[in-house]
């Protein structure tokens, strides 16, 4: 099966240079309502529906902080890959949803969100890892809103949900917001949106005291940041979670980044039917140079000859070829890439199996 996967809601105003939630401490909870907006849809319906008391689910702490450097972690994707096929499948949704924020799939995180949130319980607890993007330690409240959050918290919001399919190289403008944030002795809102040139984050004070908060701006499939702006101002790096002070008073804080086509970005084709070449040879996986390396080659192979893909997937030695024209080879020995060929490689497994 899986050889098969191998081979505008609300409009963002022009960047001037470039360019709905939560609760917290001594801030009065009647000041600020929370609220929440997502572009019409099965999600914007769901969260609807969340009652603002309604008790989150208590999520297994070794979801929300798997790392995909670890070989557990393929284990644990195929378990729920599998449960999520033919067992119980909103809380095998949800554990496919924090592991795919965990690789930065916000377009899988959201479907899987979508689905195990008809579980009100685990739509109210998942649902703070996308907007604002909290950490994985950090509390969760009622209603899908965060705990109150420390001064300086890191926050990485997903871009929002999209409305129709991914197509490559093409962006779909679309927006989503919270409100009732709480930060130290702030509550803020905070607003993420993306058009076709770049991503944008603004961020509102609505009541309370001041604030700092750091925010790691999100970006595309098929696209990187060419670079990054807080409050229009070019940001000496990229990549990082860039801090922003809120007082009482300021004007919306916006942190912008631009778009530029990444060249190198994996991605993997879903034919209608899994090759031929996949049953003759199998999967042949060239790990990265290094024990670690071979180690998480070796683990994702065991993943993908389990069930439900059930593949003859195998780790080539260092320097051996590829055993015949028939094999497909998934060559993961350049270790800039290696990461991203994984993901790509786990979204498009996921999307083939459930579907």
């Amino acid at each position: 099966m899986l050889g098969a996967l191998l081979l505008g809601f609300l409009p963002i105003e022009p960047p001037r240079p470039p360019a709905a939630a939560q609760s917290g401490p001594t801030v009065p909870a009647a000041i600020a309502p929370a609220r929440f907006e997502f572009a019409p849809g099965p999600l914007a319906d769901l969260v609807a529906r969340l009652g603002p008391e309604q008790v989150p689910a208590a999520l297994d702490r070794a979801d929300l902080a798997a790392d995909w450097s670890a070989p557990a972690t393929f284990e644990r994707w195929r378990a729920a890959l599998s449960e999520a096929r033919d067992g119980d499948t909103r809380p095998a949704r949800a554990r496919l949803a924090l592991l795919a924020l965990r690789q930065d799939r916000a377009a899988e995180a959201w479907k899987h969100l979508e689905l195990a949130g008809a579980d009100a319980t685990l739509l109210a607890a998942l649902l703070p890892r996308f907007l604002p993007g909290i950490a994985d330690d950090a509390p969760v409240g009622a209603g899908g809103l965060a705990g109150p959050l420390p001064d300086g918290a890191v926050l990485r919001p997903c871009t929002p949900p999209r409305t129709r399919p991914v197509e490559r190289g093409r962006i779909e403008r679309r927006a989503m917001r919270v409100r009732g944030l709480r930060v130290g002795e702030a509550v803020l809102g905070l607003r993420v949106a993306v058009e076709p040139e770049g991503v944008q984050i603004d961020i509102e004070h609505i009541s309370g005291g001041a604030a700092r908060v750091a925010v790691r701006l999100p970006t595309e499939p098929g696209f990187a940041l060419a670079n990054e702006y807080v409050d229009w101002f070019q940001a000496e790096q990229r990549g990082v979670a860039h801090v922003v002070e809120i007082r009482p008073g300021d004007e919306e804080h916006t942190l912008y980044g631009r778009f530029e086509p990444s060249e190198s970005a994996p991605e993997f084709v879903l034919p209608p039917a899994a090759p031929a070449a996949l049953g003759l040879g199998g999967l042949a996986i060239r790990p990265e140079p290094g024990p670690e390396g071979r180690s998480r080659a070796e683990a994702l192979a065991r993943a993908l000859s389990g069930a439900p893909l059930n593949l003859d997937a195998r780790v080539l030695d260092d320097r051996a070829q590829a055993p015949g024209w028939q094999s497909i080879t998934l060559d993961l020995s350049d270790p800039r890439t290696s990461s991203a060929k994984v993901a790509a490689l786990c979204g498009a497994v996921e999307r083939f199996t459930l579907r």
